[in-house]
């Protein structure tokens, strides 16, 4: 049981690596300047909205940062590494509590 639950976080977290191209472009200060769409995205990914359109942000955020882009390629790291830094210094609350949520947990 233990490998075949080994094996499902592995397939998620390359699959998250690999969808995470599709958000390494987004220009987030451009996207999260409107308060009602940065709200939606933000209750999307701590599971207290609807997705709609940005169902994206949800399926590739939380993989991506629980193993901070582990299975990334340089450029994306870099790109991961680029957008959290924005991210902190520009909505460090919601930040912080996707981090918390989703962030690695210390070894039991």
């Amino acid at each position: 049981m233990k490998v075949f639950m080994l094996f499902i976080l592995s397939a998620i977290t390359i699959a998250a690596a690999s969808d995470f191209n599709d958000l390494k472009d987004v220009d987030l200060k451009e996207l999260l300047a409107d308060e009602a769409r940065r709200k939606q995205i933000f209750d999307c990914i701590m599971d207290a909205g609807p997705c709609g359109e940005y169902q994206i942000y949800k399926d590739v955020i939380p993989g991506v940062v629980e193993t901070q882009c582990g299975t990334c390629t340089p450029e994306q790291k870099e790109k991961y590494e680029e957008k959290s830094k924005f991210l902190l210094e520009t909505y460090p609350n919601e930040y912080n509590a996707v981090i918390l949520k989703y962030g690695p947990k210390p070894a039991e």
